[in-house]
């Protein structure tokens, strides 16, 4: 799955079991995803992992308490930050950001703490306290926000792995004229125009690429020719 996701507010805390967990109590995937910050306002962080390693107690208490951001590494972002985010890891999008989100095919997310907001009928919104906390890493997070891999960096263009893992691999690619983006035959291949304005011919057919649009294209081995100046961001599984 990939979303585009614009943060006005900051989004609930959440975790995402393993594939073990979820498939033995959901009957479902467990869920490994990542972000790109697209955009995001001067000030914006968010909330990626414990700052050191805890207990549950100390979860529990915290959740409590209120207290449950005191053990949280809260992240400043810049446009062009990587987190990858394995299953376990606490983490939140915070006010003020922009993010490309890919995830492994799951729709398994148990919700931690939700800053005492309420729904549309005035109730607390709904926790996952007892799921959320037998999947938790209550190891200290490293915070990593460089891409995996610098494939091209010259004057025109400069191509890179953001990761791959056995769910998905992303890719960007960053261009003054134009940038060649391989199609395979193993997967459809997802393009997001992250900023800038391009074009490509597809079938006979020219496609415009403005900040914010995607195209899913079929698996196919094909040189797919992208001209403009920008920044795409390509996913494939």
């Amino acid at each position: 799955m990939i979303k585009l996701i614009d943060a006005a507010q900051a989004l609930s805390i959440q975790v995402h079991p393993d594939n073990d967990y979820a498939r033995k109590y959901e009957h479902d995937n467990g869920k490994t995803e990542m972000w790109v910050v697209l955009q995001c306002q001067p000030d914006a962080k968010l909330y990626y992992g414990l700052k050191r390693t805890s207990t549950k107690a100390e979860l529990q208490a915290s959740l409590r308490n209120d207290k449950i951001t005191e053990l949280l590494n809260n992240v400043p972002v810049k446009p062009g930050d990587v987190f990858f985010i394995e299953p376990g890891t606490i983490h939140a999008i915070g006010a003020g950001i922009v993010i490309c989100e890919i995830q492994q095919s799951s729709n398994v997310t148990y919700r931690l703490y939700d800053f005492q907001r309420r729904d549309a009928q005035g109730q607390l919104r709904q926790l996952h306290l007892e799921q959320a906390l037998a999947v938790c890493r209550l190891e200290a997070s490293q915070i990593d926000t460089r891409p995996q891999a610098v494939i091209t960096n010259d004057e025109n263009n400069r191509r890179e792995i953001l990761r791959q893992c056995a769910y998905f691999t992303v890719s960007r690619y960053q261009f003054s004229n134009a940038a060649k983006i391989l199609l395979t035959a193993a997967s459809f291949t997802c393009l997001v125009m992250s900023d800038g304005q391009a074009s490509f011919l597809y079938n006979h057919e020219v496609y415009t690429m403005l900040q914010g649009d995607t195209y899913f294209l079929p698996a196919q081995d094909l040189e797919l020719t992208i001209t403009g100046k920008g920044t795409i961001i390509t996913v494939t599984i």
